[in-house]
């Protein structure tokens, strides 16, 4: 069942970052490394992730809209939205996460539900298959935002895409 997001009575703020922001290189490792435990761990790639280089890469990409989730002075989380690579028209939800502590209190509902408003158009989240906490997060969230008027595609082998637009 799709949380009510007007329930919540949590005010969440978003603010918009940038490469300087130590809150965010702060937070961006703990979310790496609970990423890295949906990945195929036989893979050697996966041992040499560095959080330090993934943030170098985003900041190093335009158009980019990175955010973070403040509840009352606390950092709840982050998200780092860009252009889909090859898909100019598409907004990409290139890492989301939320602190453990504000899990399953509706920040990550109602920060989606603010980013949208925020950058109407076409969307795309990308979730990794073994992650199925977050793809049940992910399509809980889509619905709370625009109802079922979505598609969750097998574009590649190991991930969800889940597509929608609002655009007007």
């Amino acid at each position: 069942m799709a949380l009510n997001v007007a329930s919540i009575n949590m005010n969440i703020e978003l603010i918009r970052v940038g490469s300087n922001d130590t809150q965010l290189e702060e937070i961006f490792p703990i979310y790496v490394s609970e990423m890295v435990k949906h990945l195929d761990q036989s893979e050697e790639k996966n041992k040499s992730i560095n959080p330090a280089e993934i943030l170098k890469n985003y900041w190093a990409q335009s158009p980019i809209w990175p955010y973070l989730m403040i509840v009352g002075d606390e950092v709840a989380g982050f998200c780092m939205l860009r252009h889909y690579p090859g898909e100019f028209e598409t907004i990409d939800i290139d890492q989301y996460y939320v602190v453990k502590t504000f899990r399953r209190q509706g920040v990550g509902i109602k920060s989606l539900t603010m980013l949208v408003k925020m950058h109407p158009g076409n969307w795309l989240i990308r979730v990794l298959k073994p992650n199925d906490g977050a793809f049940k997060f992910w399509v809980n969230a889509v619905e709370s935002c625009i109802g079922k008027n979505y598609e969750n595609r097998n574009e590649k082998d190991d991930m969800h895409f889940i597509r929608f637009s609002t655009k007007k």
